[in-house]
């Protein structure tokens, strides 16, 4: 009996709850484990395949947004928890085999043609660079994606391979510390002083 008791208080001490943070919209659904979990409010747009979608972190920070495309099967009921399967930051991953992946967003006034989006629904923005001597060195700017705003500009010198030179990315270019990182390359621009 003692064991037993123990063994439960055990098991009860150690689970973690999942609060739900006030602000968040009734209609966002938990999915994850209670070591990472998120809050995921989708609805679908008209009649096709497209959801536009917020992530929540378990704070209640908004990490992504966006339209997503749904992939891989049939359509899906956006407001049922069992649903979902996880999230990598790029794609929410949908049980049987289905995932929904960001579409790239309108371009704002001011983003020029050639600028490229290797963004993703948290992070990234329109990437226009230009060789600027022979070799590794490009003038680059890197617009927000949502607005247009310039993130990162300047002369910036490429460090890593990059087949097929620079263009659109699967996943997030993001800019931080005087660095372009070129998602799925394992390359970076750093900013050249």
């Amino acid at each position: 009996m003692k064991v037993a008791l123990m063994t439960l208080l055990l098991l009860v001490g150690g689970c973690r709850k999942m609060d739900r943070p006030g602000g968040l919209p009734q209609s966002a659904v938990l999915m994850g484990t209670p070591e990472k979990y998120y809050f995921i409010d989708c609805a679908r747009v008209g009649a096709g395949t497209d959801y536009s979608c917020t992530v929540y972190g378990a704070s209640g920070n908004r990490m992504a947004s966006g339209v997503f495309g749904l992939q891989g099967g049939p359509s899906f009921n956006s407001r049922d928890r069992a649903e979902y399967s996880g999230f990598d930051g790029s794609e929410i991953a949908l049980t049987e085999n289905r995932h929904l992946v960001v579409h790239e967003p309108p371009r704002p006034e001011g983003v020029p043609a050639s600028a490229v989006w290797g963004g993703g629904p948290t992070c990234g923005g329109f990437l226009d660079c230009t060789s600027a001597a022979a070799g590794r060195i490009f003038d680059c700017k890197m617009f927000a994606d949502d607005t247009g705003t310039i993130i990162a500009q300047g002369r910036y010198e490429l460090h890593g391979d990059i087949a097929g030179g620079l263009r659109a990315p699967k996943g997030c270019d993001a800019a931080a510390g005087g660095h372009i990182f070129l998602a799925g390359t394992g390359a970076y621009l750093a900013r050249v002083k």
